[in-house]
Formats: C-alpha cells, structure tokens, sequence
C-alpha cells in the first residue's frame, strides 16, 4: 500500500485543508494519507485555536487516515529545525512520499535543497536572523527567488529529506485561492473557489457568521471551544513571569540570549499591555515570529535541552485514525523505527513526554472546557473517513 504524509498545522482546519487531502489521495494515488500535525502550540509561537483533538477529529472526518502529534520541541521551531523533527517522525513511521502545498509545484525542490545545504553550511549557527542573507544567496546561485511562506517551508522539506538520507520522495500540489497570510475572507461571490479562505482570515473573522462558508461541514463552532486569546489572556501571566525571574533564570529559557532576556525584562517594567510590549521588542534583528516563539517559550518556562530536535527527542504520539489507519497501523507496526505512543501514563509523562504534558497542561486552562490532554486520553477512532467525507 502507498503511504503518503502531510505535515500540517490545521488551525483551524478549513476547506483549503480538506481539498489538499483530497488532491494528495488523487494525485499521489495514495492508499494511507498520514498527517503529522502540530499540537496543542503552532510555529509562530502562539497556542493553536482548537485543541489537538479537535482539529485531529476534523483531519480524519476530512481525508487523513492517521494523525501523528507533532512534539512541542519541533512544532515551536525555526522553519528548518521544524522541517527536520517533521521529516524525523515521517521517517521513523516508514512513509515513502510526502506531499505539501506551494505557490511554485513546478519548482524542482529537491535541486533547490542541494544547493541550499551547501550554502547553509557557511551558516554554522544559521538562524531567521540570517533568512534574508540565506535566499539571497540561493537565488543568486539558481536564479529562483522564493518569497512565499508555503515555497520556503517546502525547500525546508526538502533540505531535511536530503540532509537525513531519507527514502522520501516530494510531491508539491498548486495552492489555490487565498494567500497564506490573506487577512481578509474573500467577498467575489463569482469565484469558484470562493469556499476557501485562509487560516489567518478565518482566526480574525471566527465569529463572523460568513465564516462557516470556509470551514467543513464537519465543524460544529457551536460545540468547539476556541483557545483564550494569548494577547490578553496569557500576558498577565507572561508579564509576572519576566518581572519576577531572575537574569539567572531567564538565561536558561531557549533562545531568550544575546541580550534578549535584558531587553525583555526592562521592558516588563515599562508597560502593562502585550502589544505595547511587543512593539518595544521587536526589530529587525529578530523577525516577529522569533520573538513571539521566544515569549512562549518563556512563559512556559521551556530550557534549551528541552529543545533538541534529534532522534532520540521526537516521540510520534498517536492521536487518531480511521478503518483504512487502522490497518495501516498493525501492519507496519514492527517495522516502525520507534514503537507510537498511544497512552501516557505516569512513566512517559515524567519522562519523554514531559515537556508536552507540562504545556499542555497549561493550555488546558485557556479553554473553555478545560477538558484534559492527555491523562485517559485515547487515540480519536473513526470508522472509514471516505465514507464519511460523502455523507
């Protein structure tokens, strides 16, 4: 059987979602789509809008087979270290292809990654900061500029399959409709593909009543509970946590270095709202997702060894599967590079999985329900998801 993955963020999971699924199944003729999704926190540093089962519910109702959890460690990363957790799950499952949506599908991204090892190699501590200087470089060498987010992340891929040896063809699919960061929900009601807008808009318009045009019938916003907005809700708490560690203390929190911590610090002193804060800190040194990914990481208290992204710190949590997922699941599982979690007992949460119990676990008390994570928490288990699409 051909096994096809997805890495995916699906916050929330709308209709560009599900067509994306849908083109995989038909033009990688996939038998088992595998979707590695980002937990309970997204990449930008923020907590996602749904909770892991939710939006794991929704991916199986809508075209996934099985989801796999993406690990706080690697889901809260730079694009690249993001890309090389991602590529290390997909490996250790024994996919053979991965899929994902860009702006350029004719782009040949496995060349491009070649040549972009080379050039991050002159790199050695490569972080956003130098992001600019990197593509610069690389258009230069190849006559391909990228500028989208989708076609970044998609070299990123790439250069992580090239760099791990991995057995793992890339097949892009031709996004379609909104931009990635389209903030607003499409009004031409003589566009076709009118039904999809982005992620980004559907966030900013979530209860808007146009919004529901954008989101499967599957999504019920009635019986789904939206994350506290971080900006006003998390802020009290980041703002106590930076006035009361200590430098000491700070130091240690992943990425929050080169003076960060003293800048973050004096100016917790000097205002009281996050965006004022936040427009204090950033510059042009640290693109705003750094620093948002740096503020998360603080309030969560999160160390720099929490952070490694290697083979022995990526764990594949599963979350859900289908009939088809099901199967897939006992077939492969003795081949499978590391055995899946599907149960966190006490053992794994002090353990492996501490880190993701400790933040989720505060994400926990940002929804409305406060319904736990992960204790008692079985894999979703849904009956043939094509069938279910149909319906």
């Amino acid at each position: 059987m051909k096994t096809v993955g997805v890495i995916a963020e699906y916050n929330p999971f709308h209709n560009g979602h599900k067509y994306h699924l849908q083109q995989v199944r038909e033009q990688t003729k996939a038998d088992v789509l595998v979707v590695i999704m980002s937990g309970n926190y997204v990449q930008r540093g923020e907590p996602a809008l749904f909770d892991k089962w939710e939006r794991t519910r929704q991916a199986l109702y809508n075209g996934a087979d099985i989801v796999i959890e993406m690990p706080f460690n690697v889901a809260v990363q730079p694009a690249h270290l993001f890309a090389k957790g991602a590529i290390l799950q997909l490996q250790a499952l024994g996919v053979e292809e991965i899929s994902f949506g860009v702006e350029h599908p004719e782009y040949d991204f496995a060349a491009l990654a070649k040549e972009a090892s080379i050039i991050s190699e002159a790199f050695s501590n490569y972080k956003q900061t130098f992001a600019s200087i990197y593509y610069t470089q690389l258009a230069e060498k190849t006559g391909i500029k990228l500028e989208s987010a989708n076609d970044i992340l998609a070299l990123e891929y790439a250069k992580a399959i090239y760099e791990q040896n991995a057995l793992i063809k890339i097949h892009p699919i031709k996004r379609i409709a909104a931009g990635y960061h389209d903030r607003e929900l499409p009004i031409n009601m003589n566009n076709a593909e009118i039904n999809i807008a982005s992620a980004t808009a559907i966030r900013q318009h979530l209860h808007d009543q146009r919004v529901v045009r954008y989101l499967p019938s599957s999504m019920d916003l009635t019986k789904s509970y939206p994350v506290k907005n971080f900006a006003v809700h998390w802020w009290p708490l980041l703002h106590y946590r930076l006035q009361t560690a200590s430098l000491t203390e700070l130091q240690q929190i992943y990425q929050l270095n080169d003076g960060l911590e003293h800048l973050f610090q004096e100016t917790s002193y000097q205002v009281n709202e996050f965006q004022a804060f936040f427009d204090k800190v950033k510059s042009k040194r640290y693109s705003n997702a750094r620093i948002q990914r740096t503020l998360l990481y603080t309030l969560l208290n999160v160390t720099t060894n929490e952070m490694i992204v290697d083979e022995c710190n990526v764990q594949n949590r599963l979350l859900g599967y289908t009939s088809i997922g099901r199967a897939w699941l006992k077939r492969n599982k003795k081949i499978m590079k590391k055995p899946l979690i599907s149960k966190i007992n006490k053992d794994l949460r002090k353990n492996k999985y501490a880190l993701q119990y400790r933040v989720d676990k505060i994400y926990q008390q940002f929804t409305e329900c406060k319904q736990e994570q992960n204790i008692g928490r079985k894999p979703i288990d849904i009956e043939n998801s094509l069938t279910i699409i149909e319906k």
